[in-house]
């Protein structure tokens, strides 16, 4: 989790925490999104004018500077050993962590200066990686050989996530606060949605083929209103439970996984309910089974 300009660190097997300190290398702020390339160890963090790289193994962060971009999300394609970045524009950047973590970047909508490219997901299995255009409601499909840019369109527009299933070959994202969870078949491009799910986060576990979505009430209507978990089956898409992680003004910001332990931790951020805080899942029962405290208002 990020908060307060440190990258906390918890311990799945004793939920005892360290801190890494991410200020005084040079990036104008903390990361907001975190991208683990597991083969490499190498965790990979967006951040305004740069992109930080933090040695999970050495416990060490660096921060390369990017002159003119302000980085939305990133995502790390571990089969390429490359990490993909949006920015508030129309370009997808690309860091090779094989040639250093050299940059470069490509422009995916043809639209300078609007603010479309969002989020993004990557399937490492057909080296395909799959940005949002939330100006326009459709999804860039990027090869990651090519470079081609073709589009899955009617999509709901202002979605702000991009979550991919390896097992299901589905996409799921998001729209305004009364859309529901949007579902994209990866081999056909037919969209659906799961009634009920207003999600601002979306996670998935591959070993068991579920996914974990944050549940907001479509209609706000008082800060004492639950925020859950819901729990989708892959193969389907029906939702098997809700789990309550907190108030809906602060509780279920961000979602890991740990697939060893069958476990999904939620960060809670700073606003009633469960506060400054990350809940634990217990996977194989759909119940909150701790909570550990973290710094302040965790978000990624």
């Amino acid at each position: 989790a990020i908060s307060g300009g440190h990258l906390t660190e918890v311990d799945t097997n004793t939920l005892a925490y360290n801190s890494l300190s991410m200020s005084g290398l040079g990036g104008v702020d903390s990361p907001n999104q975190l991208a683990l390339n597991a083969t490499t160890s190498t965790i990979y963090g967006e951040s305004n004018g740069g992109f930080y790289t933090i040695n999970e193994a050495a416990g060490t962060a660096n921060f390369a500077p990017v002159l003119y971009e302000y980085f939305y999300d990133i995502a790390v394609n571990p089969a390429t050993n490359k990490a993909y970045l949006t920015d508030y524009g129309s370009k997808i950047g690309i860091v090779d962590g094989a040639a250093g973590n050299a940059y470069s970047a490509i422009n995916t909508s043809g639209k300078p200066y609007l603010f479309s490219t969002s989020s993004l997901a990557v399937d490492s299995t057909n080296n395909l990686t799959y940005v949002l255009d939330n100006y326009d409601g459709r999804i860039a499909v990027v090869s990651g050989s090519t470079l081609q840019t073709p589009y899955i369109t009617g999509l709901p527009t202002q979605g702000s996530l991009l979550t991919f299933n390896p097992v299901s070959n589905k996409l799921y994202t998001n729209g305004s606060n009364s859309t529901p969870l949007t579902v994209i078949d990866g081999a056909t491009h037919a969209v659906s949605s799961i009634a009920g799910i207003h999600t601002t986060a979306v996670t998935v576990n591959p070993v068991t083929n579920r996914v974990y979505a944050t549940n907001f009430p479509a209609v706000w209507s008082g800060w004492n209103q639950t925020a859950t978990i819901a729990v989708i089956d892959g193969s389907t898409q029906a939702v098997l439970a809700n789990v309550p992680v907190g108030q809906a003004s602060a509780g279920a910001e961000a979602i890991g996984i740990d697939t060893a332990s069958n476990e999904i931790y939620v960060s809670n951020g700073d606003d009633g309910g469960v506060s400054n805080s990350v809940s634990v899942i217990d996977g194989a029962t759909n119940t909150v089974s701790a909570t550990v405290a973290t710094d302040y208002d965790p978000g990624a």
